[in-house]
């Protein structure tokens, strides 16, 4: 499980150092993929394996399960872990995430985020209510 905010330094060469104690729990080939919220997602292989089989169980036949698995096949390409810790994320992932010298490197249970500072900001400026957001999930019967 993947908890808590870092951050790291983007070297020249777009490579982003992922904290220890994720470094531990990610082992073989990762998957980064474009997000919903102009974030990275970096997945172990086999966790985008299950998250892409959920979305291969939808109906086809509705245009925005296509659109959705297109988005998340198309903008998605397997990393890996180099031996001091780091992945290399492609510059055209880079520059849509507004990583720059710096990346906001978040636990998302499953999976790890990666964020431009200034898009992070943003994103927990305008981020709602939690409380009422909670109180949402609970009556659709999730938590």
């Amino acid at each position: 499980m993947f908890l808590g905010e870092y951050r790291h330094s983007v070297d020249a060469k777009g490579r982003v150092s992922l904290p220890a104690r994720f470094r531990t729990q990610m082992e073989g080939s990762l998957v980064i993929a474009k997000g919903f919220d102009s974030e990275l997602r970096v997945y172990q292989s086999e966790n985008y394996g299950l998250f892409l089989e959920q979305l291969a169980d939808m109906d086809e036949f509705k245009g925005r399960v296509r659109e959705v698995r297109r988005w998340f096949t198309a903008n998605a390409m397997v990393l890996d872990l180099d031996k001091s810790g780091r992945i290399n994320v492609p510059a055209p992932y880079a520059e849509w995430a507004g990583l720059e010298d710096e990346a906001v490197v978040i636990g998302a249970a499953d999976h790890v985020e990666l964020w431009g500072p200034a898009k992070w900001t943003a994103y927990q400026e305008n981020s709602p209510d939690i409380a009422e957001l909670a109180e949402e999930i609970a009556d659709l019967g999730v938590i």
